[in-house]
Formats: structure tokens, C-alpha cells, sequence
């Protein structure tokens, strides 16, 4: 779905960060966290930032392909805290657990699991 937007989608939301806020209120230090429909990273990589260990699940590979590359600009010690998987998420069969797994949408409408 968002193959043909993924550069658009980026450049208007990477700066909105009120819910951010709210997820980062809700973890311990060093979470171990699995956010669902990751996008390009907008939640998942300041949260990185913060200490914790994220692994984000995406369909969109160009979402993914920002994300990466937002990631490799980053020094290493962020980046070994964040790891991408392609797929969706409806359909996972993960070798790992963690601690926090989310689900969030623009709506407003959040789902901690």
C-alpha cells in the first residue's frame, strides 16, 4: 500500500512524535519491544535512540528501504539495538520473544499488548 507514497509518508510524519512520548512512558529501561507495522521508523528508531532493542515488522519495502537507511546514519550503538523484518505481521512465526509488542495507527486509536 504504501510502495508508491513511502518517501511522501516519511517527510510528513517524521517529526510528529506526540504518541513517541506516550510509548516511551510505558517501558522499563531496555525494553525488548516488537512494533507491528513499523513504517520507516518513526517510532521504533528513537526509541532505539533511547536504549531499547526494537525489532520492527513491515509490509511495505519501501518503508523498510527508509528505515534502513535512516538507521545506517546512526552510530553503531544505535544500531544494534533495532533490527527490520519484512512481512506481515498478521502472519508471524518469530524464533524470540519480547517483553512489549504495539500496534499503533494516526487515528489515535493504540493497542499495547
Amino acid at each position: 500500500m504504501y510502495e508508491t507514497i513511502a518517501d511522501f509518508y516519511d517527510s510528513e510524519f517524521r517529526g510528529w512524535n506526540e504518541d513517541f512520548h506516550f510509548f516511551l512512558k510505558q517501558l522499563k529501561p531496555g525494553s525488548r519491544i516488537l512494533e507491528l507495522g513499523s513504517g520507516a521508523g518513526r517510532i521504533a528508531i528513537p526509541l532505539a535512540q533511547n536504549g531499547h532493542c526494537v525489532t520492527g515488522i513491515e509490509i511495505s519495502g519501501g518503508m523498510l528501504e527508509i528505515a534502513r537507511a535512516t538507521v545506517a546514519k546512526l552510530p553503531f550503538e544505535i544500531q544494534k539495538n533495532i533490527k527490520w523484518l519484512p512481512g506481515d505481521f498478521l502472519n508471524l512465526d518469530l524464533p524470540e520473544t519480547f517483553g512489549t509488542e504495539f500496534f499503533h495507527r494516526r487515528s489515535g486509536a493504540y493497542s499495547t499488548i
